[in-house]
């Protein structure tokens, strides 16, 4: 029997996608949840909730995958990333069955919406969320645990460091960087680059503060995994475009 275990009993639409990503491919025989703050009972759309991260403790690690379902902030969808990682169950890609990715590479594990659009040519990487609707334009390269909003648009070109966050209808034009954990507001209209850690707002975007980049102790775990994770350290928008082919 093989199973998956989602994190994130909160988060209903990503429950919902993992169900008809199962019913289209069949990858799983049991989908779980586990929820340090639920606890153990309960469901969410008819799939039980069985406990906290203890619970993967007692995982075959060979019979089951794991996916974080959070999709507020990146860096706390980051941190527990890290936390899943220990337990040594593989990541699993979700990716709504609807969903073009024909030319689209995806490295590693990610997930994406139903309604999302991946341009040929682009690049996502491990650990990034697509929301619903959400575009990611041709030849855009979306770095590691970044988390676009629904109806948000990359355009073509645009290139986003670890840990980007897109609000809801915002708008990056063609061939801007955006620095890591930046975040862009909802309905916002990016025009230029963006440094590391700003947060943007408005149309035109406009930087309207700059926070520090997160303490690298709390991702230790993510920046010193094994070889075989899939879970990069920091990268700034040139190494990774420079990284992708």
């Amino acid at each position: 029997m093989r199973r998956l275990f989602l994190y994130g009993a909160d988060e209903p639409a990503g429950v919902r996608l993992a169900l008809n990503v199962n019913e289209a491919e069949r990858r799983w025989d049991q989908i779980l949840i586990v929820d340090e703050g639920r606890g153990d009972g309960g469901s969410v759309l008819g799939v039980p909730i069985v406990g906290g991260l203890e619970a993967l403790g007692q995982v075959e690690r060979s019979s089951a995958d794991v996916q974080c379902l959070l999709s507020g902030s990146p860096l706390e969808r980051w941190r527990l990333r890290a936390r899943l990682e220990r337990y040594g169950l593989p990541f699993a890609t979700l990716v709504h069955p609807s969903v073009d990715r024909t030319g689209a590479r995806l490295e590693g594990d990610v997930v994406a919406h139903e309604h999302a659009t991946l341009a040929p040519e682009t690049i996502i990487a491990s650990g990034s969320l697509v929301q619903t609707a959400a575009v990611v334009g041709h030849e855009a390269r979306v770095g590691p645990g970044c988390v676009l909003g629904a109806g948000s648009v990359l355009n073509a070109r645009v290139v986003l460091a670890q840990g980007v966050a897109t609000g809801i209808n915002s708008v990056v034009i063609p061939e801007q960087e955006i620095g890591a954990w930046a975040t862009i507001g909802p309905g916002s209209v990016v025009m230029e680059p963006v440094p590391a850690g700003a947060s943007v707002l408005g149309v035109p975007g406009r930087v309207v503060g700059v926070d520090p980049l997160p303490d690298p102790d709390p991702l230790r775990d993510a920046v010193e995994a094994p070889a075989s994770a899939t879970a990069p350290g920091l990268a700034s928008p040139a190494a990774f475009a420079e990284a992708s082919p």
